[in-house]
């Protein structure tokens, strides 16, 4: 039953006890009064849930990827089907933006160059579509570089899928799923993270309806708090999640008390610390391992400040981190030659070039320092 139906009987029941109690008349004047404006945020949630979506971005989708790609996941909140490939084009009305196909294994992660024979430790990736190389094919998405790369040395795992956050990252590391899928000892962490993050740990996004949440502790940490979708204690104990669901979700309630869907104060302290819980996790799992942060900065004008505290708090926690505009440092001048297209600006093979150099020079110095 919708919000509106549920508002519209009540009313209802509101004006048959307004006639019960008719000789006690302030109480009936009440009453009707109360069932009127019930009504009235009825008809106002109607007006709302008839309302044309916003105009979309002018881009769509064609190939098998529209016919499904993803599942429900208890661990991560959606994963990309295992032993699948799917073809993807992508259009801004009439122009093709790209078309590629999408690899994914048997453990559910994009595939890339296999390592040799006898390799005893990997690099493991974390993060959002960048990570997973939207809009590129299997052998040109970053993490397949470096695998081609170090595969004489190192296996790569690629953990990243698209409209992922930290959140994935951290519930991954804090399950049992990740040892039962690496055959190697890891060495090496990164994750590529973007301030947008902030809000898909908060659970804002729509598309992560049942993400792994966190709650911020005393001290900064985190701690597992059920899932997006969840109910709270209360509400679960008084079975009312479908009722709590419905009104949560109507167009109405969310304008009135809907969370910004950008990165506030508080999701930045939860951005970091869902990262340096991660960092932690790292270290108390893989001692010998390291963990890197790749910012994926300059995504808007309003993402200065936010980056900023981004950085700080790594900083603070003592993790590596270094900016996309770091390595490209005419990003803001000629970011076009760095992105898909206009109508895509996810990485284009040139820019995942970079990033896969990147990754691979702090590999190397790691292993430099370290007398491999």
């Amino acid at each position: 039953m919708s919000l509106a139906a549920i508002l519209f009987v009540a009313a209802g029941v509101i004006v048959v006890l307004a006639v019960v109690l008719r000789r006690r008349k302030t109480a009936a004047v009440v009453l009707v009064n109360v069932a009127a404006v019930v009504a009235a945020v009825g008809g106002v949630e109607v007006y709302l849930t008839q309302q044309p979506p916003a105009n979309g971005d002018g881009t769509r989708m064609e190939g098998s990827i529209t016919k499904g790609f993803t599942h429900s996941d208890d661990v991560l909140g959606y994963a990309p089907n295992a032993s699948a490939q799917v073809t993807a084009k992508k259009f801004f009305e009439n122009t093709q933006i790209y078309d590629v196909t999408y690899t994914i294994d048997a453990n559910g992660l994009r595939v890339v160059p296999a390592h040799a024979a006898g390799v005893k430790d990997c690099i493991i990736f974390f993060g959002d579509s960048f990570t997973f190389g939207e809009g590129v094919n299997d052998e040109q998405a970053f993490a397949s570089l470096v695998a081609a790369r170090f595969k004489d040395r190192y296996a790569v795992y690629n953990f990243g899928y698209s409209g992922y956050g930290p959140h994935q990252m951290l519930a991954m590391l804090q399950s049992d799923r990740m040892a039962r899928i690496l055959d190697c000892a890891p060495r090496h962490f990164f994750y590529l993270g973007i301030t947008d993050h902030a809000a898909r740990a908060a659970g804002l996004s729509p598309w992560d309806q049942h993400g792994p949440r966190y709650r911020v502790e005393a001290d900064g940490s985190v701690v597992r708090d059920g899932y997006f979708d969840g109910s709270n204690w209360l509400v679960a104990k008084l079975g009312l999640g479908d009722v709590e669901k419905t009104v949560t979700t109507s167009p109405l309630w969310q304008r009135l008390f809907g969370r910004s869907d950008h990165a506030t104060s508080d999701n930045m302290a939860l951005l970091l610390g869902i990262v340096t819980t991660a960092n932690r996790e790292i270290r108390q799992r893989y001692p010998q391992a390291t963990f890197d942060v790749l910012i994926w900065d300059n995504v808007g004008p309003g993402d200065v400040a936010n980056v900023k505290t981004f950085a700080e708090g790594l900083a603070k926690a003592g993790i590596p981190e270094t900016r996309m505009t770091d390595l490209v440092p005419d990003y803001t001048a000629h970011w076009t030659d760095y992105v898909l297209s206009r109508h895509d600006q996810h990485a284009n093979p040139r820019m995942n070039k970079i990033v896969a150099n990147h990754f691979i020079d702090v590999v190397e110095k790691y292993d430099a320092k370290a007398g491999k």
